[in-house]
């Protein structure tokens, strides 16, 4: 895909009051109305916390390594090394990811499948409508950059990476980075980031018996 460094300056307060307040009161909300369904003293509760913070950890490497790849095409060039050899759309994936490491780390397994195919479900949709936007005249009449995009995106798989890499090494497999960007993805993982004393707090009042969930979920 192409990504270009965009040229809007970033406002953290606008960020952070219409991009992680909402997914951090989500988060609330989700851990409020939902209980783990395994008892107290399972290892799988102990195990699933330590999972989801691996997950998170993961998550992060992700998505620094998909703003070290998204800008080392040329003239506009699209980014084929790094994550993008595996799959389309690695931040979306690895912000999916990310919330399949929320849903562990409030102890439930079923949760954080949920969360994550609500993610993906979702990002297909915003992609498809995207590439619906941009329409398929412009790819038919961009020559050369067209038929690579078409073939590149006929080789790697959209949001679920390939075991193996489907495309090879583009540009040398150089990786390089924008300020911008960079700072853009480093806000995005203090939203993740967040979440952990959230999910704390939620669980304390759980225990205390301050408050008791609704929904039941393995």
């Amino acid at each position: 895909m192409n990504y270009s460094t965009p040229t809007l300056r970033f406002h953290p307060a606008h960020f952070l009051a219409f991009k992680a307040l909402p997914v951090w009161i989500a988060v609330a909300v989700l851990g409020l109305l939902t209980v783990p369904g395994l008892s107290e003293d399972h290892a799988i509760r102990e195990l699933l916390e330590a999972a989801g913070i691996m997950v998170l950890m993961i998550m992060v490497v992700g998505r620094f390594w998909t703003i070290l790849a998204m800008e080392a095409g040329e003239n506009g060039q699209i980014a084929m090394q790094g994550p993008f050899r595996y799959m389309a759309h690695p931040m979306e994936f690895f912000f999916a990811f990310g919330m399949l490491g929320i849903g562990f780390m409030y102890e439930s397994i079923l949760l954080g499948i949920i969360l994550f195919a609500v993610c993906m479900v979702a990002s297909k949709y915003w992609a498809d409508a995207g590439d619906d936007m941009a329409g398929t005249v412009d790819l038919a009449t961009a020559g050369e950059a067209g038929d690579l995009h078409q073939q590149y995106r006929q080789l790697v798989p959209s949001f679920f990476p390939s075991v193996k890499p489907s495309v090879v090494p583009y540009y040398g497999d150089r990786l390089s980075y924008n300020q911008y960007t960079l700072r853009r993805s480093a806000w995005d993982i203090i939203v993740f980031i967040g979440c952990i004393p959230i999910i704390e707090l939620v669980q304390w009042l759980q225990e205390s018996g301050s408050w008791t969930g609704l929904v039941t979920l393995p």
